[in-house]
């Protein structure tokens, strides 16, 4: 009995001074790859860490870490691992793709385009970065190039949902919601999970002011759904509308931060901003709306309110006037360029600006006798 306790005693004692076997950085690859499906972006983003101390030049390590990185919404490290990932493999065309959206995300919407545009030349039949492509115009409200990337991406795969999204966006961006409307419910047929679809189709119920709608769209949707972060984007700019100021602030910069590039959600905050009378910060989102979307001409509009409230007539009547030079049909922005020519007695130039916002839509009628009474 005694021998056989000594040899149980060496047994384990060899047992212990034997050490554990390593991971392999395969096997941490694959580990972080199994809780990826699961969700935990957080836990896999340390396997492959660990995977590329194993490995250094572990190309997929790097890009997959990349790709957690943006889901954890730490773009300069997704920006840092996916340029490793090209400095091993400079063909990577997913990796250049991947970073295009980075860029396109943090508001850099050339060096995104150049990117993606050269990713597309060899990858021709992604039509995932055709829609990317048309996103990043869409940014830069260039809507007839990002209708021709959105409509190519349908003739190359009908069966892709977020290219009738995409094509949805540029037709509710025209104002033909109907149409809009079309497509969103076209992309649910072909896909019924495209979250995207049901985001913008929240977001079109917004526009039209059918808040109650909107939050029926939003409330499909749960936050376990990969794109919790678009979820959480539009129901803060629903709360914009819907409520308190700052409740509706405080989701709207919560936001910003997964979409720092975001000129909407900018120019929301500085409309909330503006109610509670927070003028120099209203102006600072609004400059960060127009910086970030060229063509955002109501930016300027509400630049150039707040400038007439303090006084600078002069100013506001310059971001005015590049407001009509970026959309010759804003109505808003006529009105109150009548409004600031009135004050200045240009009254021609004052009636010219007051028709074209009425015949825009404009309701406002408190400047029609003083412009055209004894005519």
């Amino acid at each position: 009995m005694k021998c056989i306790f000594s040899l149980i005693t060496l047994f384990v004692a060899l047992t212990a001074a034997v050490p554990a076997r390593a991971d392999t950085a395969v096997e941490l690859f694959a580990a972080g790859s199994r809780l990826e499906e699961l969700g935990q972006w957080e836990k896999a983003a340390r396997q492959y860490e660990r995977a590329i101390a194993q490995s250094p030049g572990y190309t997929d390590a790097y890009f997959r870490l990349s790709l957690a990185e943006i889901k954890l919404n730490r773009y300069e490290l997704a920006e840092k691992h996916l340029l490793q990932t090209l400095s091993l493999m400079p063909g990577h065309i997913k990796a250049q793709a991947w970073l295009g959206v980075v860029y396109a995300d943090t508001g850099r919407p050339h060096e995104a385009l150049d990117l993606l545009e050269k990713a597309s030349t060899t990858a021709t039949d992604d039509v995932s970065i055709l829609v990317k492509i048309g996103d990043v115009h869409m940014s830069l409200d260039h809507l007839e190039k990002a209708r021709t990337y959105y409509e190519t991406s349908i003739e190359k795969d009908p069966g892709f949902s977020a290219g009738y999204t995409g094509l949805g966006c540029v037709m509710q961006e025209q104002g033909d919601y109907g149409k809009a409307m079309d497509l969103y419910l076209q992309a649910l047929g072909v896909n019924p999970g495209d979250s995207l679809a049901h985001l913008h189709l929240a977001g079109l119920f917004i526009r039209k002011g059918m808040y109650a709608q909107a939050e029926s769209e939003l409330s499909k949707l749960t936050s376990s759904n990969p794109d919790s972060k678009e979820i959480f984007r539009m129901q803060a700019v629903l709360a914009a509308h819907t409520k308190s100021a700052e409740t509706a602030r405080a989701m709207l910069l919560k936001a910003l931060e997964s979409f720092p590039g975001d000129a909407h959600l900018h120019y929301e905050v500085g409309l909330i901003q503006k109610q509670l009378e927070q003028y120099d910060a209203a102006i600072e989102s609004f400059q960060n709306a127009a910086r970030l979307r060229q063509g955002f001409a109501g930016a300027h509009v509400q630049i150039a309110q707040i400038l007439s409230l303090n006084g600078d007539e002069d100013g506001a009547m310059a971001r005015l006037q590049t407001a009509v030079r970026l959309d010759a049909n804003h109505a808003e922005a006529h009105y109150e360029l009548a409004v600031l020519l009135h004050a200045r007695s240009d009254m021609k130039q004052a009636r010219t600006h007051y028709e074209k916002a009425r015949a825009l839509g404009h309701a406002e009628n408190a400047l029609f006798e003083v412009l055209f009474h004894n005519r």
